[in-house]
């Protein structure tokens, strides 16, 4: 190459980069001063836009792709639909928004604040989300293929249809989020909390769950087929029609658990502890996951001392329910032919012989339920303020009061958290003995025991703050524009035709259109929510007003095979007592609901 030549291209490179950094320059002026100024342009891709507020901002269909976005606030926007494609987000505020259908793919997003904002059905392929509060975030149908997602806080998080797939949620908490029919192959939960997780038709085949914890939990139709659970926690847990084929489950812990409907079919149980408390062995350095597994349904099913007590629950069968994952390898009739189980070839090699094993083993549940004292009892809670369970300790104003009758009447209880919609069910196939919260209606009023209300939930209004109106009659709430929640009822409101309410999928939602003018009051469903808002900060943006429009009583319900009426009698008396002393009183002081739990002054109809 010429010398004239060398300097014509390195010349005309320094004008392209020149005349690059100006239009960078260009479009990070014009555009940031457009959105500043809020000309309404919806497009600033590649700007430098670090520490700038966009909160409380209408962004639908906005481009920010490219974007330098540090520290940048975006709470309480809407910004549907928009791109944020390779955006830098780190340590931003983007509480309380709505990014539906929006765009993050490869954007990094790390040690944001995310909680209650809403992500339904948007892309974040490649987004980094590492140590970012997604605290009630709704994920509802995201597409998250390949995220990090590394020691973040999923907590009460709406997840149903998600896919997860190789995605890393390494030290990820998950308790008491919503996980339905989601999808995670091949994805990495090493140390991740799923207490409480509702996993019904979830997918973690071929997923590495080392370590991970499942105690006290429900665990309904989940798919851990060829799934990495060593070390896993499984601990006072239900499983229900749960496929562990082929999965590694060396040292995990299952005392205390109640199975039913679990296939083990090549299942690596080396060194488990069974539900009966028992450790299956050791195994030999090349044995295979078949003579664990056949260790393990002999250990399973060997019969309990009769001091143990009386079997509470039918058999169980290892083989699939017709409700089962769909990944599950489907079982033909057994006219057909046996099942298949892992049992020895005679030469002492683990092998799988369908020929070998004539009937399906059948685990006695004695031996699984672990029902070892008569007074024992199984609680299911929601898992929300009022009743959850912590490292199987009882939390919440209703769990903690539950628990206290309970024990003075005698009992053993035992903490597992699992969704409202599931409890009935769980309590009708015996996995449960005692519901916490359960309202009369239906079938269950008339198979199920209910206690007298352990606290009384009231339907408040919300509006904006230093905006309140007069509220004595339902009337007073005629031709305003009010928001309620999807699936709820409001008895008194329903009954006047005057009444409009537009509903929302979420109380985030829902307060979003209050703060940002778009409603003029919201109708929140509880006290319980009131707390939450106040504990978020939220309240210092509203007001509540002075009179309720309606209340549900918060009732728990007793199973009638484990409880007898006169005992119900007596949990009622225990009640009484209990609410009438300086121990409930505390109760509701270190939960920090003193001043919401109280008589609400109801608007009349």
């Amino acid at each position: 190459m010429g010398y004239d030549t060398y300097w014509v291209q390195r010349g005309f490179s320094v004008t392209v980069l020149l005349l690059f950094m100006l239009t960078l320059i260009s479009c990070t002026a014009k555009n940031a001063a457009q959105f500043k100024n809020g000309m309404g342009y919806a497009t600033c891709t590649f700007c430098d836009l670090r520490y700038d507020d966009f909160s409380r901002r209408d962004l639908e269909n906005a481009d920010f792709s490219g974007a330098y976005l540090f520290g940048t606030n975006f709470s309480w926007s809407i910004a549907r639909n928009s791109r944020f494609e390779s955006a830098i987000m780190y340590q931003g505020r983007m509480e309380w928004a709505d990014f539906d259908g929006s765009d993050f793919s490869k954007a990094s997003v790390g040690g944001t604040a995310l909680f209650r904002s809403s992500f339904r059905q948007a892309q974040l392929r490649l987004t980094d989300l590492s140590h970012a509060n997604l605290t009630g975030i709704d994920l509802t149908r995201a597409h998250m293929v390949t995220a990090i997602l590394e020691g973040v806080d999923l907590t009460d998080a709406q997840m149903s249809g998600v896919n997860l797939r190789s995605a890393t949620l390494r030290d990820a908490n998950l308790s008491n989020a919503r996980l339905r029919d989601a999808d995670l192959q091949g994805a990495v939960l090493t140390r991740a909390n799923l207490q409480g997780t509702d996993l019904k038709g979830a997918n973690f085949t071929a997923a590495v769950m080392n370590d991970a914890s499942f105690a006290n939990s429900y665990v309904h139709t989940t798919n851990f087929r060829k799934t990495n659970l060593n070390n896993a926690d499984f601990s006072n847990a239900i499983l229900d029609a749960v496929n562990f084929q082929g999965a590694r489950l060396r040292h995990a812990n299952f005392k205390g658990a109640t199975i039913k409907n679990v296939i083990l079919q090549g299942a690596d149980l080396c060194g488990a502890i069974m539900p009966d408390g028992q450790q299956i062995p050791p195994c030999p350095e090349k044995a295979t996951s078949s003579l664990t597994t056949s260790a393990a349904v002999s250990q399973m099913t060997s019969i309990p001392p009769a001091e143990t007590g009386p079997a509470t629950a039918d058999p169980v069968v290892l083989l699939p329910r017709t409700d089962a994952p769909s990944d599950m390898t489907p079982v033909p009739p057994s006219g057909d032919r046996p099942p298949i189980d892992a049992t020895l070839a005679p030469e002492g090699n683990a092998t799988l012989d369908p020929s070998a094993q004539p009937t399906p083993p059948v685990i006695d549940a004695a031996a699984v339920h672990l029902t070892v004292q008569d007074n024992r009892r199984m609680v299911a809670v929601p898992g929300n303020l009022f009743a959850k369970t912590e490292k199987g300790i009882p939390a919440g104003v209703i769990a903690e009061t539950l628990d206290v009758i309970l024990k003075k009447m005698g009992f053993s209880p035992i903490y597992v958290s699992m969704p409202i919609a599931e409890m009935p069910e769980a309590v009708e196939n015996g996995f449960v003995d005692v519901l916490a919260m359960a309202l009369p209606t239906g079938k269950s009023a008339e198979k199920l025991l209910f206690t007298e209300p352990l606290i009384e939930e009231f339907n408040t209004v919300l509006v904006r703050r230093n905006e309140p109106f007069a509220l004595e009659r339902i009337a007073d709430l005629h031709e305003r524009k009010l928001g309620g929640r999807e699936g709820y009822i409001y008895p008194l409101l329903k009954k006047d035709p005057e009444i409009k309410l537009q509903l929302f999928s979420s109380d985030g939602e829902m307060i979003r259109n209050l703060i940002l003018g778009k409603l003029d009051a919201v109708i929140i469903s509880g006290i319980s929510n009131l707390y939450v808002l106040r504990s978020e900060g939220i309240m210092a943006q509203l007001d509540v007003l002075k009179k309720a429009v309606g209340m549900v009583p918060m009732q728990a319900a007793l199973s009638p095979g484990k409880f007898s009426r006169k005992e119900l009698e007596l949990f009622n008396k225990s009640l009484k007592e209990f609410k009438q002393g300086t121990e409930w009183n505390a109760v509701l002081e270190h939960n920090g609901l003193s001043d919401l739990v109280r008589p609400w002054e109801v608007a009349s109809p």
